[in-house]
């Protein structure tokens, strides 16, 4: 596959940064993975319709960061701008792509889309203008200009900020900083530095660009980056706007509750200083686990609803409880490796009481699936439900999604559970072989109260690695959209979905420099991985 990057950042020799290969693990691509079975639109699965639709919503992002998108800003909207991948097409031979009556223009009103022949004549016009649409460059070390992604937003950078340095280590990471932004040139040429473009969706009026930038880099981890637009996508049904809507409030969202430090600090932030006495209530009553699959290869999590008491913790610490949760079940997944990239919700309501009907918890679960991790459920079993969960249940219905609501099952035995879930991975509490019970190791406070590693020279090494990344991943991606060639497209997607695993592998390795052990960590459950 071309345009392999390789090698962790080491030094600098004759104005270029070189790897440093000593004790490195090897850079990963997609070839690395051919037994995972994906399913329908993810990156490395795009259909034609939908690598039309991420194009175009990267093309609204790059643009409003203040990324030069060789794409008019009228004809944004109009899928004819952009052409299929070569590969793709080949494996959807007899699929076309869709073409709107009406769409939302880049200045937020309407505009019709243009005939059909109008297409050949536009990205001839298109590639006369730029060679780069027609040629196929290899990118390993980005182009000067694509440095001002450091100079305009640096400040907030996802390694030196949301990772919490102090003191000498923000010395050092603004020294790689300065590095690049001076091999780049930029400090000699402060011009080349692009201003965000506020007015590319009316999406984005809510947004902060420094906000939104690092925001949406920090949210994936061991993930690829690319899969969480094409969940927005998805769950948006292929509007760009509802999509661009769903975007701008979910990151506006992680910034503002701090989603980051709550994952990065786990529970041992609360435990060891005595603060989040709720949180760590709720997860040492022991109510519900991650352990083993559904039938499908889906991870399990199961919740014991009779355990769960609605006085048991302010709401805000409830919310938070539930989002560590979360957010622990998306570092077990192995998304790259697998393919699978949803989860199978067992709710045992044996038991169920009025003293458990938290309707507000279920409020806040239901927004959450709904608006900041939409296209993640596999199915939802819900147990033993008695009479009196009805009219709980009359409540809650109406607050979720029908694409969630429509993979609910209500099960009422054990022989019913067994046709979505093996015997050897039911919980022994539910008749089943699988003894876990959900038992709660306490923080140790010699050994949590920082991540496992002390930051060394690996892990600046790694710093300045994902810095570089992450501006290939937007170099690669601006030479996707522009492609005017079918195969030249095919190469640049090729590029990004290497760059994709290569940012998922480049945060496993620094996830023990900047992440606290949590609760799957410490019972050995929780083995990072792609």
């Amino acid at each position: 596959m071309p345009g392999k990057a390789n090698g962790t950042v080491g030094s600098t020799v004759n104005g270029k940064v070189e790897e440093n290969t000593e004790n490195t693990p090897r850079k990963l691509t997609q070839d690395d993975f051919p037994d995972a079975k994906y399913g329908r639109n993810r990156i490395q699965t795009l259909e034609p319709e939908y690598e039309v639709l991420l194009k175009q919503f990267w093309t609204h992002y790059l643009k409003y960061l203040g990324y030069d998108v060789d794409i008019p800003d009228k004809d944004v909207v109009d899928k004819k701008s952009y052409v299929v991948s070569a590969s793709v097409q080949r494996k959807f031979p007899n699929e076309k792509v869709t073409e709107a009556t009406k769409s939302s223009s880049f200045w937020g009103g309407h505009s019709t889309a243009t005939p059909i022949d109008d297409n050949i004549s536009k990205l001839t016009e298109r590639a006369g203008k730029l060679k780069l649409s027609t040629n196929y460059v290899n990118v390993t070390y980005p182009e000067t200009y694509f440095f001002n992604y450091l100079v305009n937003y640096d400040s907030v950078s996802d390694l030196s900020a949301s990772y919490k340095d102090e003191g000498d280590e923000v010395d050092r990471v603004n020294v790689i900083i300065k590095e690049l932004k001076s091999l780049a040139g930029l400090e000699k040429h402060p011009s080349l530095v692009i201003e965000p473009n506020l007015k590319s969706h009316h999406s984005f009026g809510i947004c902060d660009p420094k906000v939104t930038h690092n925001t949406f880099l920090v949210s994936a981890r061991n993930d690829p980056i690319d899969n969480y637009f094409l969940k927005l996508l998805r769950a948006r049904k292929g509007n760009i706007d509802k999509t661009l809507d769903l975007f701008a409030g979910d990151v506006n969202w992680r910034s503002e509750i701090k989603l980051t430090d709550l994952v990065l600090g786990g529970d041992a932030q609360y435990y060891l200083t005595g603060t989040g006495d709720g949180i760590i209530r709720n997860l040492n009553c022991e109510k519900c686990w991650i352990k083993g699959t559904d039938k499908e290869g889906n991870l399990l999590f199961l919740f014991k609803a009779n355990r769960h008491l609605t006085n048991e913790a302010p709401q805000d610490e409830m919310r938070r409880w539930t989002l560590l949760k979360i957010e622990w079940t998306r570092l077990i997944l192995r998304e790259t490796s697998t393919g699978k990239d949803t989860v199978t919700i067992l709710f045992d309501l044996s038991g169920f009481g009025l003293k458990n009907a938290d309707y507000s918890t279920m409020k806040f679960i239901a927004e959450f699936f709904e608006a900041h991790q939409p296209e993640c459920l596999a199915h939802v079993l819900i147990y033993k439900a008695p009479w009196i969960f009805s009219a709980f249940w009359n409540i809650v219905k109406g607050w979720l999604d029908p694409d969630v609501a429509a993979k609910i099952s209500f099960v009422k035995n054990e022989q019913e559970l067994l046709k979505f879930v093996d015997k050897k991975d039911v919980p022994s509490c539910m008749g089943g072989d699988n003894s876990y019970n959900g038992e709660y190791i306490y923080p140790d406070r010699n050994i949590d109260a920082a991540p496992p590693l002390k930051k060394d020279e690996r892990y600046f090494d790694l710093v300045k690695e994902r810095h570089l990344l992450q501006l290939r991943l937007f170099e690669r991606t601006k030479r996707w959209i522009e492609a005017a060639d079918p195969e030249v497209s095919s190469l640049y997607w090729q590029d990004k979905v290497d760059t994709n695993i290569q940012l998922a592998q480049n945060y496993i390795m620094l996830d023990p420099y900047i992440r606290r052990r949590g609760m799957y960590d410490r019972n050995g459950f929780l083995k990072l991985q792609l």
